[in-house]
């Protein structure tokens, strides 16, 4: 990602505040997934935005949910985006 390394974006924070996520490389997978644009090296426009759906801030609720009923430290990125509802379609076609 662009940037500098000590430079901590809204997304990196928006993931980092809940313990369970930040220690979850499937969960950051997940969100690499979805948000990071592989070809601009940069975060999708529009995936931090504080007041819409199917943003890293609805990303993180979400899986604050999803950790009641679903094992994420057993599944892998991929799994976890695909459980993801169709809030998230917008990046999941991005990506």
């Amino acid at each position: 990602m662009r940037g500098n390394i000590f430079e901590r974006g809204d997304l990196v924070e928006q993931l980092a505040a809940v313990y369970n996520i930040q220690r979850n490389p499937s969960i950051i997978e997940a969100a690499t997934i979805l948000f990071y644009n592989n070809e601009s090296d940069s975060i999708y426009k529009g995936a931090v935005d504080k007041y819409k759906g199917g943003t890293a801030r609805r990303f993180r609720m979400v899986l604050k949910q999803f950790q009641l009923t679903f094992d994420l430290n057993s599944m892998n990125g991929t799994q976890i985006v695909k459980i993801l509802p169709g809030e998230f379609s917008r990046w999941k076609k991005a990506s």
